[in-house]
């Protein structure tokens, strides 16, 4: 009985753990429903249909949004891209580097493809 419970435990904290980082890697396309810029200057994305959840946004901002940092390298330009996207209405594709959702790429009207 205790070696069901361990292995129990054990599965129970596996799927747990790989929850957490499920958000990682390319998610979308999607279309933008909402762009939030935040008093420290972080950008929040929430996506129409998403399946983002456990994301840790800026400012408390709910768990479906993802983040652009405002340290990223590529600010400017992913932050114009997602722009660009929410007002044309073409969905977006983005890279997530980790599991609080902070987009690190973004490709514009499809899907990534390495060519």
């Amino acid at each position: 009985m205790r070696k069901l419970f361990k292995c129990f435990i054990g599965t129970l904290l596996l799927i747990i753990s790989s929850y957490s980082i499920a958000n990682e890697g390319w998610n979308g396309p999607y279309a933008i429903d909402r762009i939030v810029v935040t008093a420290q200057g972080w950008v929040n994305v929430r996506f129409i249909d998403s399946t983002l959840s456990g994301c840790k946004p800026q400012s408390g901002y709910p768990g479906n949004y993802a983040t652009l940092s405002k340290e990223h390298k590529g600010f400017q330009a992913l932050n114009a891209l997602l722009l660009s996207a929410y007002v044309s209405g073409k969905p977006v594709q983005v890279w997530l580097s980790d599991d609080t959702c902070t987009i690190g790429e973004a490709v514009i009207g499809g899907s990534y493809s390495a060519r």
